[in-house]
């Protein structure tokens, strides 16, 4: 990715101007990039020496701090932000979601349910925080915690189907879980909401493969055969169309198409192998 190869060229400097660091907190932003060291170090730096030239850009600075100071459990870091914000932003929804997950990461759990309280009170369609709530019941272990997040869950998500995030959190509890039909149609949905996430292809078909039988095995191949199709150099998805084209032609040895599939393959997993110089690691794989 061309930002991630930017903010490279800029960390291998021996200093960084005002422009790049603020360069670097507003790619991390807008690309959804994982830097929370950078971020922290960054952020602190601006918003000690250089809040005045920020302008209003400050308090998109202090919203990336907070999230990286969250990612790093330095809570106390993420508290200052959020009190700046707050005292700019009194009214605002999305500084109180951050409360409830500063509080939530944070281990405050005494504070959590009064905070979302107060949250919903002030709007009934702050479906973040419903969320929010929803999600921790996953983790809570108390008795039917479990159920009672699969049951608010499926309700949250009646209410709001276009939310990939939610997918994303029932589908891999579902797999925890081995519930690898429901685990399925959720990642399905993933798949029609983000038709360009190969990712999801690639869980599908390792879904499908998994439940092993005949009709599983060949949704897996062709799934796997399609994300290869959009990249070839999709080696998680090579190897899954491998594995899938072995087990079938123990099941259907005369099976022409999966054949030479099989044999594509594995000549293109032999090719990466001999490119990468471990060439000697194949016999171990079998191939």
């Amino acid at each position: 990715m061309e930002e991630q190869k930017l903010i490279h060229r800029i960390l291998k400097k021996t200093s960084q101007s005002f422009n790049d660091m603020r360069t670097v907190i507003l790619k991390v932003r807008n690309n959804a990039l994982s830097f929370a060291d950078t971020v922290l170090e960054f952020g602190i730096k601006l918003i000690r020496n250089n809040r005045s030239q920020l302008g209003s850009q400050q308090f998109i600075v202090l919203e990336e701090l907070f999230n990286a100071a969250i990612d790093l459990q330095l809570y106390y870091i993420a508290d200052k932000c959020l009190k700046k914000l707050k005292a700019n932003f009194p009214d605002s929804p999305k500084i109180s979601l951050m409360q409830v997950v500063l509080i939530e990461a944070a281990g405050r759990t005494e504070f959590f349910d009064t905070q979302v309280a107060e949250n919903l009170s002030q709007n009934l369609l702050d479906y973040d925080t419903k969320k929010r709530l929803v999600a921790q019941q996953r983790y809570s272990k108390t008795d039917g915690a479990q159920s009672n997040f699969v049951q608010k869950m499926n309700t949250y998500l009646e209410e709001n189907p276009n939310d990939g995030e939610a997918w994303l959190e029932l589908g891999d509890f579902y797999l925890e879980n081995l519930n690898y039909p429901k685990a399925l149609y959720c990642y399905e949905e993933l798949i029609l909401l983000y038709p360009k996430r190969y990712i999801y292809m690639t869980r599908v078909a390792e879904i499908y493969y998994t439940m092993g039988a005949d009709s599983d095995l060949l949704n897996a191949r062709s799934y796997y055969s399609f994300v290869l199709n959009r990249m070839s150099n999709n080696y998680r998805s090579l190897w899954g169309l491998y594995q899938t084209c072995k087990k079938l032609k123990a099941l259907f040895p005369d099976d022409q198409k999966n054949n030479q599939l099989l044999e594509t393959t594995t000549q293109a997993l032999k090719a990466f192998y001999k490119e990468k110089g471990q060439l000697h690691l194949l016999d171990q794989l079998d191939l």
